[in-house]
């Protein structure tokens, strides 16, 4: 062989077999990268279902009477709270009760001087209607003494006629004196009458100015406040808040002694036969939990093999850190009885 064809040098075994170990792993690499693996999963948190038991109205904590973790009934007691809502119905009672006897005060004032004005009126004419009477009196004491001193006979009704002698008057005259006996007798009758209607009228003056200046009807009005006042003196001056529902009573939002304002949360009471579990998703993922997916749920290593089952039921708005929560609610075998705030991984279903 011609001295100017050289043979290349034979590769060591070494170097050749460290390139097909390399070339080996890179392919395997690519394959586990570009072959599909199963779904990353989330992580999610397991949730009782609860019933916030809000204040009723505005008070003063005034002691528990459940303890957190207490299984409750529903219409067992909660919190007895303060009644604030009966301090300001008694103040509105007794504020009704100050006005209806301002009121009543105010009408027996001016009953009391309208009484005063009216007797005066009644009492003088009841003077006048007296005096009348004096004075026909005595004319009727002067006829009889006259007609007695001239020896006439008096006429009907005892009253003398003013005659003389009938043998120094005419038939005329003694007509003329019959009459005027006549006529006093009915004045004297007229103003009999009269003193008997006014002191009728001042005996029933009271009664009916009362009744036109509204004085009954007052006192009536503060009669009605006061047992109102006093009915809701009466009332009890706690209100107890019950449960509505049964479960398990959460912690206290509201220490004893604090001051709840009207519909604040005072504590919870949580279900556990109505678990859920909450899981943010990055919101490039959600498509994979839309409302309605199904997912499957692994509770830990004591988990069953296949996991437990959910559905999506809620996905709430991206909060700006490009995280969505999610609800899932169990849709086959139950969930494992852990306590609130166990982590799950959560997986879309195959």
């Amino acid at each position: 062989m011609a001295s100017g064809m050289e043979r290349p040098p034979r590769p060591r075994p070494a170097v050749t077999l460290a390139l097909c170990g390399a070339a080996l792993t890179v392919g395997t690499a690519a394959v586990v990268l570009l072959a599909p693996g199963p779904p990353e999963s989330v992580r999610g948190t397991l949730h009782s279902a609860e019933d916030l038991v809000r204040a009723p109205s505005g008070g003063r904590v005034m002691r528990w009477l459940a303890e957190p973790g207490t299984t409750v009934r529903p219409g067992d007691p909660l919190v007895e709270l303060e009644d604030a809502d009966h301090a300001a119905e008694l103040a509105a009672a007794e504020a009704a009760v100050a006005k209806a006897a301002g009121k009543l005060m105010a009408a027996e004032k001016a009953a009391e001087l309208d009484l005063a004005w009216r007797r005066s009126a009644v009492r003088r004419e009841l003077h006048e209607v007296r005096t009348e009477t004096a004075e026909l009196l005595r004319d009727r004491f002067d006829a009889a003494l006259t007609a007695a001193a001239e020896g006439d006979v008096p006429p009907r009704g005892g009253i003398p006629a003013r005659t003389v002698s009938m043998r120094n008057h005419t038939a005329a005259s003694a007509a003329t004196s019959t009459n005027a006996a006549e006529v006093l007798e009915a004045r004297l009758a007229l103003c009999d009458v009269r003193e008997g209607e006014l002191l009728d009228l001042l005996e029933r003056l009271p009664a009916a100015v009362s009744a036109a200046t509204g004085t009954p009807a007052a006192a009536a009005a503060l009669a009605e406040a006061k047992a109102e006042r006093d009915a809701v003196a009466q009332a009890p001056t706690t209100l107890t808040v019950h449960a509505a529902r049964h479960g398990r009573v959460g912690r206290r939002a509201v220490a004893p002694g604090a001051t709840a304002v009207a519909g604040e949360p005072l504590t919870a009471v949580r279900d556990d036969a109505r678990p859920f579990v909450t899981a943010l998703v990055p919101t490039g993922r959600l498509s994979r939990f839309e409302t309605g997916a199904d997912v499957s749920l692994q509770f830990g290593e004591a988990d069953r093999r296949d996991g437990y089952l959910g559905r999506v039921v809620a996905v709430a708005p991206e909060a700006g850190d490009g995280l969505a929560t999610v609800r899932i609610l169990p849709t086959g075998p139950l969930w494992p009885d852990l306590p609130e705030g166990a982590v799950c991984d959560v997986r879309p279903a195959d």
